[in-house]
């Protein structure tokens, strides 16, 4: 079975994925709780 390329969309998005990633990784641990912390709460304010 030949292995399916990805859509160049795909292709983008994890490279963006993985960027972002890459990036949180270098933050000290007070900002990416800080992050995370944003990302966990119900996004009353939007």
């Amino acid at each position: 079975m030949p292995k399916r390329q990805p859509h160049h969309d795909e292709t983008i998005s994890s490279r963006e994925e993985y960027l972002l990633l890459k990036r949180f990784r270098t933050l000290t641990s007070i900002k990416q709780r800080a992050i995370l912390q944003l990302l966990s709460e119900p996004n009353e304010s939007f």
